[in-house]
């Protein structure tokens, strides 16, 4: 499929034509190799790639192959783990009110306690998540390391892929 789009832009009172050309033969029976627009790499192993038609992601145990024209956006959204917020909580309490009342053995309570209150920490610390943004109202969420600058730059890369991919089909 050859399109062509072209944009009119007035620049100091003059109007002139921009014309982009975008020349796709991807064709499945050609196993043509597409050229990386961007990469990251976390450090838990999982391996996030944007081409000019998809986006990879890979961890350990999933490999993710999204075709563009599926994904309305790419954002990063910081989620609170709730399960060991909560179990840590209940199990931290429990644990510290029954060596207070001497139902649990001070070393045994005590170390519930604390490893309670630890997961309860680890809990509010939270994590950072990519979530991609489907048609039909999906959203897929991956949890990430950290949020640093090279992810920020890759996502604002897929985002611009992605509004250049909008306006050029």
């Amino acid at each position: 499929m050859a399109t062509t789009n072209f944009k009119y832009r007035v620049a100091s009172g003059q109007t002139t034509r921009q014309w982009r050309y975008h020349y796709t033969y991807y064709y499945p029976w050609l196993q043509q190799y597409e050229n990386v627009i961007s990469d990251y790499h976390t450090d838990g192993g999982q391996h996030l790639s944007l081409t000019a038609k998809r986006l990879l992601i890979e961890a350990k145990s999933l490999r993710r192959n999204l075709p563009l024209q599926k994904i309305k956006g790419l954002n990063l959204q910081f989620k609170r783990l709730t399960f060991p917020l909560i179990i840590g909580a209940v199990v931290g309490s429990f644990a510290a009110l029954a060596t207070y009342k001497s139902i649990l053995g001070y070393w045994i309570g005590t170390s519930l306690a604390i490893s309670g209150f630890i997961l309860a920490y680890y809990g509010w610390l939270g994590s950072w998540q990519i979530n991609v943004e489907l048609t039909g109202n999906h959203v897929l969420h991956y949890f990430t390391d950290r949020r640093n600058d090279r992810l920020d730059e890759f996502v604002a890369a897929v985002n611009r892929q992605l509004e250049w991919f909008k306006t050029d089909s």
